[in-house]
């Protein structure tokens, strides 16, 4: 007799249970409901401010901020109808924030040369504008547009 023609026949009849035996009750992975959060990394140095969205929609919102640049600025999350080049600036170089809404910030001391720092919004749909608002800072260029949108 064929030793090949018994061999594969009772490989298969006893492996087949082996291998239903490996695969347990494993719990399937669950599926997030709902919205994905925002992401969006943002640099900001002498004098721009660059955003890549990784994941867009209203609703949760974190922004990772670098410091890519040779002084100390900060990140303001505006909320404005207004244009990104056509918020006023007060006598202080400043952006007049009377013009819109703050969202929120990070504050200089956390944004050093080099430094990163995140931060989370709940965001609605809606513009606004993402600036350092150090004197001057906003005036060399120091903003961008970013608008979000429903779900």
């Amino acid at each position: 007799m064929n030793f090949r023609r018994l061999f594969v026949p009772l490989a298969l009849v006893i492996a087949i249970p082996l291998l239903a035996a490996c695969g347990g009750d494993a719990e399937p992975t669950p599926t997030p409901s709902g919205p994905l959060p925002t992401l969006v990394d943002v640099e900001v140095s002498e004098w721009a401010v660059t955003q890549v969205i990784n994941q867009s929609g209203s609703g949760t919102t974190t922004f990772h901020v670098t410091n890519k640049g040779a002084l100390e600025h900060e990140f303001v999350l505006f909320r404005t109808d207004l244009g990104p080049t056509e918020l006023p600036i007060g006598a202080d170089g400043t952006v007049d924030e009377s013009a819109g809404e703050v969202i929120g910030e990070i504050q200089p001391s956390e944004l050093q040369p080099g430094d990163q720092a995140a931060t989370t919004f709940q965001l609605g749909s809606g513009k606004y504008v993402l600036l350092c608002n150090l004197p001057g800072h906003y005036a060399q260029g120091m903003r961008s547009a970013f608008a979000l949108a429903n779900n």
